[in-house]
């Protein structure tokens, strides 16, 4: 993830950060922490499907809310330094994306455990 993030796509120029976005100062700025935080939910997340949190609901639930968690703390740290005060980060980076967030972990927790069981066969 972390090659992804500055080698390979993001940082060489090529639009896969938010709204097509690329380059060098999306790696810095306000976003920058969103995207150290991605690295870590990637190893997070991955380390806990290793050890079968997807094989039900309830562990693929968890992994993700643990995996946001650990998108959210490092985001809204960086990008509290850009906000006026920490309710303007709040609103900038975390209420907003709460509902898609919980709809993409109703999904995955309903889809991942059948999905991890069929391809363990």
């Amino acid at each position: 993830m972390l090659l992804y993030l500055l080698l390979v796509l993001g940082g060489a120029g090529l639009g896969v950060f938010a709204g097509g976005a690329a380059g060098w100062s999306h790696l810095t700025g306000m976003t920058a922490g969103y995207l150290a935080g991605f690295v870590l939910a990637a190893a997070l997340v991955g380390y806990l499907a290793q050890r079968g949190w997807t094989q039900s609901a309830k562990g693929t639930m968890a992994a993700m809310l643990l995996g946001n968690l650990v998108i959210y703390l490092p985001g809204l740290i960086w990008l509290a330094q850009f906000a006026p005060d920490w309710p303007t980060a709040l609103q900038w980076g975390l209420y907003p994306f709460i509902p898609g967030d919980v709809l993409k972990l109703i999904i995955a927790a309903s889809l991942l455990p059948p999905l991890t069981r069929y391809l363990s066969r």
